[in-house]
């Protein structure tokens, strides 16, 4: 499979997922209010259902090509470093400065550094899995399987196992073949995501719970039987794909300030946990109110990504991890 070049549908996708990303975690963390509030649970269950999904397709599309030196490099010096770096870093924050506790807390993501250790056994899994005959068949069993064991959080496994099938989908799905998904008529869309509130309904309606929809714990821990867990877990993958097709559906090709977002997202996404955990450190979940909520969940989400998003801000970001990387990685014989 040779790379791909960039192409504006998807960096526009990235730039609205990146935004959702962390409106979603800034109400994650800063509502105090959960229960009964059927409006703001909806719209965070219903942006869980599809953000992540989305976005773990895209960097599927765009790992394609071939397991050379500089792929490494490249997974050591993206992924890596940046991993062991802010979960480090977190990791002090979140122990108040323990030192010891933040070394070994490297083996367990903080809160959204999973994605990044996710993403590094993802790239690396993608080839010898795509070999598999009816590997996207054997990856949702997979996926629906690992909900009975009890990694937890350790190395991010759960999650890299559960999430894993979207990666493979973008890996495996053509230029070709996502064409003409673009191309279907637009009526299907709505179709999708009028199904996809209806899930996000129903599962509400179940007291699912929200971690089932984060993947991270094993079934037993979700408050539900082992059945209902299954077809809760295979309802949101279902719904994930869905979602993957409606959104390819509707992607814009102009490029705009949300395209320069999209190719910036990195950094944006490294930092606003940390300004979110200063702010619970300094506040705590003090708003009540869940439209209120909602409101400064966007513009805090505006703002991050307004500061950290552009490539002014991914420059910087970018010549800090190489110079950090050279000390480590070795330079092409």
């Amino acid at each position: 499979m040779s790379e791909l070049k960039r192409d504006n549908r998807f960096d526009n996708l990235k730039g609205v997922m990146i935004f959702l990303v962390v409106f979603c975690h800034f109400i994650e963390k800063m509502y105090g209010a959960w229960s009964g509030d059927v409006i703001t649970k909806g719209i965070y269950y219903t942006v869980y259902l599809f953000h992540m999904p989305v976005f773990i397709f895209i960097s599927g599309y765009f790992s394609k090509g071939e397991q050379t030196d500089e792929f490494f490099r490249k997974l050591i010096r993206n992924c890596l470093i940046p991993y062991l770096i802010f979960n480090y870093l977190y990791g002090l924050l979140d122990t108040g400065g323990d030192f010891w506790k933040s070394l070994v807390n490297l083996c367990y993501p903080q809160w959204t550094m999973w994605y990044l250790l996710s993403l590094l056994f993802w790239k690396l899994l993608a080839k010898p899995a795509s070999m598999f005959r009816w590997t996207m068949v054997l990856s949702v069993i997979v996926s629906v399987f690992i909900g009975f064991t009890n990694f937890g959080t350790f190395l991010s496994l759960a999650r890299t196992i559960s999430f894993f099938p979207y990666f493979l989908a973008g890996y495996l799905l053509s230029k070709e073949s996502v064409e003409k998904v673009r191309s279907l008529k637009k009526v299907y869309v709505l179709l999708v995501f009028v199904l996809a509130i209806a899930v996000s309904f129903l599962i509400q309606k179940q007291n699912v719970g929200v971690y089932a929809l984060y993947m991270s714990v094993p079934y037993k821990n979700v408050g539900m039987s082992a059945l209902m867990s299954v077809i809760v877990r295979m309802t949101l993958l279902a719904t994930g794909f869905l979602c993957i097709f409606g959104f390819l559906c509707v992607a814009w090709n102009k490029k705009n300030v949300i395209t320069t977002l999209g190719r910036n997202s990195m950094l944006v996404f490294l930092i606003h946990s940390g300004i979110i955990r200063i702010l619970m450190k300094v506040a705590g979940n003090v708003i009540g109110n869940g439209l209120l909520c909602v409101a400064w969940a966007a513009l805090f989400a505006a703002g991050v990504c307004f500061l950290f998003g552009n490539p002014y801000a991914a420059k910087a970001y970018q010549y800090v991890i190489r110079g950090i990387s050279k000390v480590f990685i070795k330079e092409k014989a």
